[in-house]
């Protein structure tokens, strides 16, 4: 209220007004509201309409964020996320099926790995799908309901859990998505080969590819080893097992047995063979189809060589003292040769010192020289000798084998025609002590001894090519 008078603000309980005194005459009622409604607020400014404009329009983007947030944040239920899956796998999305997987498991989004996945989706594949995810739906329903705290509700295949449901909320409201139990496939060996896998492009790490979705994988690789390869190939069932271990059989194998000598070197292919300590066999698996040995060995003082070739796929063992037999049974017809030859040159002058090729201190020798007092009458004559190599043995200090010698008698006194004879023999053979030399040290004979000249394989030769030293 104001003073009539002077214009002076006053109180509705003032009496007299303040500034002039004027006595105040007390409005009714409806006055003082007439009053009050005419009492002017103040005009907003320019600024502040802007301010107030801008707020409410923050506010209104907020809230539309709010619900669009809200409205996108899902799958909601498990029901949309089961739905939404199915569809995804039906159609091979890979990325969609990705987008619900497990923010803890972002190592199964590679692309290796989906790509591996998507290509194992047959029919049988996508029906243990669905049939897990129609279980989690289930399960998930069915706990919500009893316990809405719970957020992990497993789902099993038919023989073990491939998934579970994991539900997130927060102020966008509540998200399922799906975790996968990961499974691995390894390739193992006996240690001797290397074996390399692979599913697709996908390949193996150390043995094992691992973080794959549970399926039926196809999958391939090689089993090797420096001498020979192999292909193998098979399906892994990693529906029904998180872990599947797979062994590649060889086709081909080759047991490899060493010359039981002391010093040897061996090459397949121009590569090493070397046994283990102490091991006289070698179990090579997988073997090449053409397999070049080559074998060079130190035989009583002396180095001999052999080569054999086989072929790995039809053969299941080789000897390897077999590919030194052709040259030490060469070498052993040059000694026996060369002992035979100078027998006979022996013989006919009567001088036992001619003889060659025979170790002097064995009883051999003595009984060669105890036989020769005198020229022999009629001459005799050498025409060759042969060696058996299948009756080959080696030993690590000396050599047996059998031997044929044919021989011709001078016509007797009277007669025109020549006599001829084989004599069969097993020989002994050593080194002689400190060289590069081989002698024979002791022989054997029978009636019913093998004429060699007749073995289907047989080494010989006449005195004129002997080159034994």
């Amino acid at each position: 209220m104001f003073c009539s008078v002077c214009g002076n603000q006053t109180a509705l309980e003032d009496l007299y007004c303040g500034g002039c005194g004027q006595r105040i005459q007390q409005a009714t009622p409806a006055a003082i509201i007439r009053t009050s409604r005419n009492i002017a607020l103040p005009a907003l400014t320019r600024s502040s309409k802007i301010g107030l404009g801008a707020a409410g329009a923050i506010i209104g983007v907020l809230l539309t964020g709010y619900f669009i947030a809200h409205a996108t944040y899902g799958p909601s239920t498990p029901e949309a996320l089961e739905k939404q899956l199915n569809a995804a796998l039906s159609a091979g999305d890979m990325a969609k099926v990705a987008s619900f997987l497990d923010p803890n498991q972002a190592q199964l989004k590679a692309a290796p790995l989906l790509e591996a996945f998507k290509n194992s989706l047959n029919d049988k594949v996508k029906s243990q799908y669905q049939s897990s995810l129609a279980d989690a739906r289930l399960s998930a329903s069915h706990a919500a309901s009893q316990d809405s705290t719970t957020k992990q509700i497993s789902a099993f295949g038919s023989a073990r859990g491939i998934l579970q449901f994991v539900s997130n909320s927060n102020w966008r409201g509540t998200k399922w998505s799906f975790h996968v139990y990961p499974s691995e496939l390894t390739f193992q060996t006996d240690g001797t080969n290397t074996v390399k896998g692979a599913i697709g492009a996908l390949a193996d790490s150390e043995g094992t590819i691992r973080n794959l979705w549970p399926s039926e994988y196809k999958f391939e690789g090689t089993l090797s080893n420096d001498f020979a390869s192999q292909p193998f190939n098979g399906t892994a069932n990693l529906l029904t097992s998180s872990k599947f271990t797979y062994t590649p059989a060889s086709k081909t194998y080759l047991n490899i047995r060493f010359p039981d000598v002391k010093e040897f070197s061996v090459t397949l292919n121009d590569k090493p063979v070397v046994p283990a300590t102490g091991k006289q066999e070698y179990r090579l698996s997988p073997a090449p189809d053409n397999a070049k040995f080559v074998v060079t060995a130190k035989i009583m003082g002396s180095s001999v060589q052999g080569s054999l070739t086989i072929d790995g796929s039809k053969s299941s063992q080789v000897q390897l003292i077999d590919t030194l037999k052709e040259a030490v049974s060469k070498k052993a017809l040059d000694v026996i040769l060369q002992s035979a030859d100078t027998w006979v040159k022996a013989t006919n002058a009567g001088d036992a010192s001619l003889i060659k090729g025979i170790q002097t201190d064995s009883a051999y020798y003595k009984d060669l020289v105890g036989t020769i007092t005198k020229p022999s009458e009629p001459k005799i004559k050498l025409l060759k000798a042969a060696v058996n190599p299948d009756s080959l043995t080696i030993r690590s200090d000396s050599i047996t084998l059998n031997a044929s010698e044919m021989y011709e008698y001078e016509p007797a006194s009277g007669s025109t025609s020549a006599r001829q004879t084989t004599a069969n023999w097993t020989y002994t053979l050593q080194q002689n002590a400190g060289k590069d030399e081989w002698l024979i040290t002791s022989h054997s004979s029978s009636w019913f001894g093998e004429n060699v000249f007749n073995a289907k394989n047989n080494y010989s030769k006449e005195p004129a090519a002997a080159t034994a030293t």
